[in-house]
This record gives C-alpha cells, sequence and structure tokens, in this order.
C-alpha cells in the first residue's frame, strides 16, 4: 500500500530522433542537391545557347558602326535611327551612349537623360561608362526647362495634351519637365480644341500657362440659337433697356411723333374750313335779296350792288 505523500513511478515516455537525425533525411537531401546540379548543368548551356544570335549580334554591329559614321558628318537623324535599331537587337551600355548623345544633339535631352540613367544604374557597366554616362547626366540638368499647367473649368472627360501626347492629372498644377524649344499645348473636348496656345521654352527656363474652358451658355442663347442658328444671339442688357425707357419717357413733347402727325391733322382740317367759309362768303354777296308780301299781292326786287 501506498501512503499519501509517496510518489507513483510514471513510465519514461520514448523520444523521438529528430527528422536531422534520419539516415534517410540525408540521403534525400544529398539526391536532391545532386538533381539540381544536374538538371542546372544540362539547361545552362542550353539558355546561353540560345541567348546567343550571331545572326542578330552581326545586324547590330553593322548598325551601330553605321550610327557613328552618321555621326561624324553630324547628321543626327539617322544615327539616331542606327543607334536605337542596334540597342534593340543588342542591350549594350556602349551603343546606349552613344545613342544618348545622338538625343541631346536633336534637343531631345528628355529623353537623353532616361537612356543615361538605366546606363548608370547597371551593375554590369563598366566604371568608365558610368563615369562618362554621369557627366554628361551633369550637363544635361542644367538644360532641361520645366513647364507647369494649369487649367481652369475642367471637365472630368476633358484631356490636355502637350505636342500630340495627352498629359495625366498628376503632371497638371506642378512643375514638370520639358524640352526645350517650341511646344503646341491645347485643351481638347471630345476631339476639339476648348484653348490653344504655342509655347518658346528656353533652355534652363520655366514657364506657367494656363488653359481655359469655356463656361456653358446662357439659356437664352441657347433659346436664340435653337430659333434661328444662323441669325447672331444678341444678348439684351437689361439696365441698358431700362435706362433707354427713361430717357425716351423724359424727351421733350416736340420729340414724339404723334405730335406732329397731330399738328399736321389739325392744320389739314383748318385749311379745309377755311376754304369752305370762303366759298359760302362769296355766294351770299352775290344773291340778290327779294322783299315783299302777299298781300296786298305785291312783290319788289331790290338789288343789292
Amino acid at each position: 500500500m501506498l501512503g499519501p505523500n509517496t510518489a507513483k513511478a510514471m513510465p519514461r515516455p520514448r523520444l523521438r530522433p529528430q527528422l536531422w537525425a534520419r539516415r534517410w533525411f540525408w540521403s534525400s537531401l544529398w539526391s536532391s542537391f545532386a538533381l539540381a546540379y544536374l538538371v542546372l548543368g544540362l539547361v545552362s548551356p542550353l539558355a546561353a545557347q540560345r541567348s546567343e544570335d550571331p545572326k542578330r549580334d552581326a545586324s547590330a554591329r553593322a548598325l551601330f558602326q553605321e550610327g557613328l559614321s552618321l555621326a561624324e558628318h553630324e547628321d543626327w537623324q539617322g544615327a539616331e535611327d542606327r543607334f536605337r535599331r542596334a540597342l534593340t537587337l543588342r542591350a549594350s551600355p556602349v551603343i546606349a551612349y552613344n545613342l544618348a548623345s545622338a538625343l541631346v544633339e536633336r534637343g531631345k535631352l528628355i529623353e537623353a537623360s532616361e537612356v543615361l540613367r538605366r546606363v548608370e544604374n547597371d551593375d554590369k557597366v563598366e566604371p568608365g561608362m558610368k563615369l562618362s554616362a554621369a557627366k554628361l547626366q551633369a550637363e544635361l540638368a542644367g538644360r532641361i526647362a520645366r513647364i507647369a499647367v494649369t487649367v481652369r473649368d475642367k471637365q472630368a472627360a476633358d484631356r490636355v495634351v502637350l505636342d500630340g501626347s495627352g498629359l495625366l492629372d498628376a503632371q497638371l498644377g506642378v512643375e514638370i519637365p520639358i524640352d526645350p524649344g517650341t511646344h503646341r499645348l491645347s485643351l481638347e473636348r471630345a476631339g476639339r480644341a476648348l484653348d490653344a496656345q504655342t509655347l518658346e521654352v528656353r533652355a534652363g527656363g520655366s514657364e506657367q500657362v494656363t488653359l481655359i474652358a469655356p463656361r456653358a451658355p446662357s439659356p437664352h442663347a441657347v433659346a436664340s440659337a435653337t430659333q434661328d442658328p444662323s441669325a447672331p444671339t444678341v444678348v439684351l442688357d437689361p439696365e441698358a433697356t431700362r435706362q433707354s425707357d427713361e430717357r425716351s419717357s423724359a424727351a421733350p413733347l416736340t420729340t414724339r411723333w404723334w405730335f406732329w402727325t397731330g399738328v399736321a391733322v389739325v392744320a389739314v382740317g383748318g385749311a379745309v374750313w377755311a376754304a369752305l367759309a370762303a366759298s359760302s362768303g362769296g355766294a351770299a354777296k352775290t344773291q340778290p335779296a327779294y322783299k315783299g308780301d302777299f298781300a296786298p299781292a305785291s312783290l319788289t326786287l331790290q338789288v343789292k350792288p
């Protein structure tokens, strides 16, 4: 019998070995490594073989040499075209740098700066090439201009177009980089230009431009255009109309049309009456007077001269 203070012996649990202590774990791990090494050893040469295209590299090299020849003759448009084609065929920092140089000569400073930025941020580019790109980038920083575009009464569907490309709302009201030179800026609604301006931006300069959208016409103008679209819209000023009425009411009596009409009627009437009176008076003077009575039957004729 065990007393109340006697501890009861419990059986010890069996500890399972850890996963890393098992033999099959290490066998499987080494097998996986071997399989991965074998797969990579077979795939890597195939991938390298695919990335190398002698015909493409030859085309890129020929285009690059042609671009250098055009640049020596200062044909910067042709040089830009050849360098751009060569860079499409082969991603080379040397081609990219020469493309940026051609873009600078053509005044495309914004695109040239972005090309140089990619060269600077590429870890595989040699330090000497990075240094050349950084120097050219520093020269461009002082030549790139800035422009801030503000739009009044802009609707949601309106587009702000700069040199044929639309600006986003995030680009409005703040300064954005722009190439120096002549630019065309417009505010368009449903394909129709509401406001347009031609800008001349100097190198390193800053411009503030405001585009204004016309407001909706008044109901009176809309009604007038609906009744007769060909007739010009006449907008009456209530204040001007009121002042005109006041001037008309304060005018003298002799300036009223009806006054002179009445005078003319009275004059004509007086003339007619006078003529009738004159004709009546003449007849009385020439008519002889007759005197006499009938008892006794006698008649006396008296003629007055």
